[in-house]
């Protein structure tokens, strides 16, 4: 593969892994905890009725869930990404320049959502979709045994969420659909320590911080909409390259 291919996550750099973790990271301090703070306050009063003891649900129950939450990212991912390396076929750099191009333009309008400065988030999020899906998890809030609570986290996975849906989007320009759904996995794993510390019931943060952390992963995932984009310009001769060391930002 050619150094300055415009393919997400290649060989050369880990700094697009790098943005998924932090992008999981900030939007699960800011947005996750406004949309998804219910759904999980409403696991966890569940699985505590449902428990003939009456004992709060432990560790365990909250890894198990989010287990299936992160493997519905990685098979976005996955999928996603079958789809740009088919698009890729042939291995035309012209063909993967414009095809970063198109996915970082995407994202781009995404990520302006998610700053608030575009509707996208809210056509994203407020579906048939959506409400299907809660329909179908709601009899498996009070789940004892793993294999449902994982089954729980899958469908929560699937839930129309805006920054799921960006970071997705960028894995149509994955090198590989592995790599694919390694990133989305990454994204979930940053989410991981904020879910489960809900799911403890170790507080939520207040409404101005979570606005301003959802605005600073908006911001991470405008850098990667523009890296993306910049990837394709250099590819297609448009701007040079730009190094730093052996690594290529675009």
């Amino acid at each position: 593969m050619d150094c300055c291919s415009p393919t997400l996550l290649a060989d050369q750099t880990g700094l697009d892994a790098v943005f998924y973790f932090t992008t999981g990271l900030l939007m699960s301090l800011g947005h996750c905890t406004g949309m998804c703070g219910p759904l999980v306050s409403a696991y966890a009063v569940a699985q505590c009725n449902a428990c003939p003891t009456g004992k709060k649900p432990g560790l365990g129950n909250f890894l198990t869930y989010n287990a299936g939450r992160i493997t519905s990212y990685a098979v976005l991912g996955l999928a996603l990404g079958f789809v740009g390396s088919a698009a890729r076929l042939g291995d035309s750099q012209q063909v993967q320049a414009w095809l970063a191009l198109a996915v970082g333009a995407v994202m781009l309008l995404l990520g302006l959502g998610l700053a608030g400065w575009l509707p996208t988030q809210r056509w994203v999020e407020s579906s048939r979709l959506a409400a299907a899906v809660v329909g179908r998890m709601r009899g498996l809030l009070t789940a004892q045994d793993p294999g449902r609570r994982y089954l729980l986290g899958v469908g929560n996975g699937f839930l129309p969420c805006g920054p799921v849906y960006v970071m997705a989007v960028g894995t149509v320009a994955a090198a590989s659909p592995w790599l694919g759904a390694g990133a989305m996995a990454l994204y979930g794993l940053g989410t991981l320590p904020v879910m489960v510390a809900m799911g403890l019931g170790a507080g939520r943060l207040g409404p101005v911080l979570q606005k301003r952390l959802t605005g600073l992963g908006a911001g991470v995932v405008l850098l990667l909409a523009l890296q993306l984009g910049l990837r394709g310009a250099a590819t297609l001769g448009w701007i040079g390259h730009w190094r730093i060391g052996e690594v290529v930002i675009f």
